[in-house]
């Protein structure tokens, strides 16, 4: 099992809420938001193995693979109970945790989550359907003529951003998590969850966080108009910290 870094905001005294940051990105980004929660929360910022100062996983991992780990570190630190946060990827991670181990959690925070696939249109489809193709086959070609077509003018033209940062484990497991899709697990959710959408989330789109919404019983939505993929920087933090307090505060 990876050694998962976790920093600590707040007062041991308060609830533990744990802090769960999107993919390429680490703990850090979350921490603004943390600072904001000290009133209410005991936080509990985690770098997850392969990010920040986390060691990588030593195999490719889905995110029901990172659920487990945390809920080991949990069991390690003696946290029965916790409300958990999750940003993109991380979000896809913290419902992993609540279809699996739903016991170990109070309440359930999603800001513009993964977890769908998109929806795109047709010609959208056929395009990237034409790209893999092409890479398929210029793949082919290295392999036959020894040549470094694909990783020298492919990839780096029609790779994501993601995609092209990522290394070793990191990206395979990168692919691996695109490729799943929750929609049949969403019923299994049944921890009381806020989802925080954002208007311009060109990333996870508010369609995908409607969808979720609809699939999660136990869900409410809000979209905030103006924001993008990260709605919790800068002023925006106090945003969501005033919709994540007032869905903490309430009971269950």
């Amino acid at each position: 099992m990876s050694a998962i870094h976790v920093e600590s905001i707040g007062k041991n005294s308060l609830p533990t809420l744990v802090m769960l940051h999107g993919w390429g990105c680490s703990s850090e980004m979350l921490h603004p938001l943390a600072a904001l929660m000290t009133d209410k929360a005991h936080s509990l910022l985690v770098d997850l193995p392969g990010f920040g100062r986390s060691e990588a996983p030593q195999g490719v991992w889905s995110a029901f693979d990172y659920a487990d780990a945390l809920v080991a570190y949990m069991n390690e630190t003696g946290l029965a109970k916790i409300d958990l946060l999750g940003h993109s990827f991380g979000g896809k991670v913290a419902m992993s945790l609540a279809i699996r181990y739903p016991e170990r959690l109070g309440k359930l925070v999603l800001i513009c989550p993964a977890g769908l696939k998109r929806r795109y249109s047709f010609v959208d489809n056929c395009r990237f359907s034409a790209i893999r193709m092409t890479g398929k086959l210029i793949k082919l070609i290295d392999r036959t003529c020894h040549t470094t077509y694909h990783s020298q003018y492919f990839s780096p033209r029609f790779g994501s951003k993601d995609y092209l940062n990522a290394t070793g484990i990191v990206r395979s497991i990168l692919v691996k998590s695109v490729n799943e899709d929750y929609t049949h697990f969403l019923s299994k959710i049944s921890t009381p969850t806020l989802i925080l959408s954002a208007e311009h989330d060109n990333v996870t789109p508010p369609e995908t966080a409607q969808r979720l919404h609809q699939g999660i019983r136990t869900s409410r939505l809000y979209v905030f108009p103006e924001k993008d993929h990260y709605p919790f920087q800068d002023v925006g933090a106090h945003l969501c910290a005033h919709y994540i307090k007032e869905f903490l505060n309430e009971e269950s």
